[in-house]
């Protein structure tokens, strides 16, 4: 997951707690409650637009569909090389919530969870006019990058008596591992380098010159999801 702008979000999740005190929760709403429909928060500062419905399965488990899209722009500078890079795609995770009370959909909550995100990038090197490229220096691409996670999260979900929720949470992504195809706009970067055949040429430049921006295939065995979301019972 990525970790950006930290500071807004511990606010978020500061703020949520303080609010709780102001929660009057009532078990005739949740008893007659099937489905709640919300969005999470934080996902706007990451720039991922998603929406979640969770729904009431059994007694004590309820099953929660997220998904949306993804879209996000930065510009930088990497060794005295501006950039810019846009992204654009979509998610979606599946959520199974075990509830420590005798119903679902209030309280704490255990919740394994596994998702699935396709991203289109563009990469923009504008370290060289374009129509000068020479085959070493402009490492302008697209790139398909796709992202399986596996982890589980802890959480606690209130419902207020007039219906609208707060649901909290954090746990390890225990799997995360992101395949990137990747196309270079000159086409002579693209061919396998002589010093290591697995590797093309302009992924070699570019771990040379863009060394913090990761390009490579990539296997995370533990990071972290934290966040919260608002919703609506009906």
């Amino acid at each position: 997951m990525s970790y950006i702008a930290p500071k807004r979000l511990l606010f978020i999740l500061i703020s949520c707690l303080f609010s709780l005190n102001c929660f009057a929760q009532d078990s005739t709403i949740v008893k007659t409650t099937k489905y709640i429909f919300k969005t999470h928060l934080p996902g706007y500062i990451l720039g991922r637009y998603e929406a979640a419905l969770e729904v009431s399965k059994w007694k004590k488990i309820s099953f929660q569909f997220s998904g949306g899209l993804i879209k996000r722009s930065e510009t930088g500078n990497s060794n005295s090389r501006p950039y810019e890079l846009y992204r654009n795609g979509y998610t979606g995770l599946l959520q199974i919530k075990f509830y420590a009370k005798d119903q679902s959909l209030m309280g704490t909550y255990v919740s394994p969870f596994i998702g699935l995100s396709k991203v289109q990038a563009e990469f923009i090197d504008n370290s060289c006019n374009y129509n000068s490229l020479t085959t070493d220096t402009n490492l302008s691409h697209s790139r398909l990058e796709t992202t399986i996670n596996l982890g589980f999260l802890i959480g606690h979900q209130l419902i207020h008596k007039n219906g609208f929720t707060v649901d909290l949470f954090a746990g390890p992504q225990v799997f995360d591992n992101t395949t990137s195809d990747v196309s270079y706009n000159v086409e002579e970067l693209n061919a396998s380098s002589p010093n290591d055949g697995k590797v093309t040429i302009g992924n070699q430049l570019f771990t040379n010159y863009f060394r913090p921006l990761n390009i490579e295939n990539e296997k995370s065995i533990l990071s972290f999801r934290v966040g919260v979301s608002i919703g609506y019972t009906f």
